[in-house]
């Protein structure tokens, strides 16, 4: 048996893979999750290789399930995620916004 060759990343593909790092930093900066350890420790996904992936998004180590975590877990659109349309989240909450002014005026009077 032999190994197949790896199918280069269509433009489309590399698309995607930077939604997933964009989104990603978006619920990062909204406080929803702390970064990429956050998540990959709650999946169970290899640092490391995300992060291989993040400056390598035609390496074909992508993983699917990661996108079908954002879209069941964190509300991200899926319509966004595969092609680009529409918002990538909802907007905040009241509370959401609420907290992210605490931890914004808290991080300020530490600087």
């Amino acid at each position: 048996m032999t190994k197949s060759a790896a199918i280069p990343a269509s433009a489309e593909t590399k698309a995607i893979v930077a939604r997933f790092f964009e989104v990603l930093a978006l619920l990062t900066e909204r406080r929803v999750i702390r970064g990429k350890q956050t998540f990959c420790r709650r999946y169970g996904i290899n640092r490391w290789n995300m992060n291989y992936c993040a400056g390598n998004p035609e390496s074909g180590m992508f993983k699917l399930s990661w996108l079908t975590y954002l879209v069941r877990d964190y509300k991200v659109s899926a319509d966004w995620l595969l092609v680009g349309k529409g918002s990538p989240l909802p907007p905040p909450t009241e509370a959401e916004l609420k907290a992210l002014e605490l931890y914004r005026s808290r991080k300020g009077r530490r600087s």
